[in-house]
């Protein structure tokens, strides 16, 4: 019996050289993620804005420190006086407070900071019932560095946004709110010149 020759036109020979098809390429082409495009100067100006007002506002109040006897930190002209020290305890504490109503952390000041300087809180001159102005002080600088990282992670969008917890009620938004604190802030250091006046230290301006 003669043996069958398979010639290269064979359909066995033909299944197995055939390469293998192409799969089909739709009309639409692949989704690709594409990264998150950085914001604009224009979209953050209003960032940069609160963040230069409040960095005034703190240098303002670094000048008022300047040669103010530690001695001298719980003195009051009056006993409606608000002295030194409880500013700056009341200004870290309220630093805290803001900071939490701007992205929705919950941060506690140390100690008894609340209780000695928050809203409600009377100023004594008695400094044995207080930290030192030391510790006071830099408590105000620590909660002021914390206050800027906050501020900086927002955009133009969040600071547009109300704020968050229970007093949101207190600015209109995170901008607003910004600008109220240095007003805040503002409001207290009047106090501080005022003392310094009464110390007979020489006026920062």
């Amino acid at each position: 019996m003669a043996k069958k020759v398979r010639h290269h036109g064979d359909s066995e020979d033909l299944k197995r050289r055939k390469p293998a098809r192409r799969p089909r390429m739709s009309g639409k082409k692949r989704a690709v993620a594409k990264p998150p495009t950085p914001p604009t100067p224009a979209q953050i100006v209003q960032r940069v804005r609160a963040l230069n007002i409040l960095a005034w506002a703190h240098g303002t109040m670094e000048m008022l420190l300047e040669g103010f006897p530690d001695d001298r930190a719980t003195f009051q002209p009056t006993p409606i006086d608000n002295h030194l020290l409880w500013t700056l305890g009341h200004l870290a504490d309220t630093y805290y407070v803001y900071a939490n109503m701007l992205d929705g952390r919950r941060r506690e000041p140390p100690f008894d900071y609340v209780r000695l300087f928050g809203f409600g809180s009377k100023p004594v001159d008695d400094p044995a019932i207080y930290p030192s102005l030391a510790h006071v002080r830099a408590e105000y600088d620590r909660a002021y560095e914390l206050l800027v990282a906050v501020i900086s992670q927002q955009t133009d969008a969040d600071l547009a946004k109300p704020l968050l917890g229970d007093n949101a009620w207190l600015a209109a938004n995170r901008l607003d709110a910004v600008f109220k604190m240095v007003h805040h802030e503002g409001w207290h250091q009047g106090q501080i010149s005022s003392i310094r006046r009464a110390l007979g230290l020489k006026s920062i301006f």
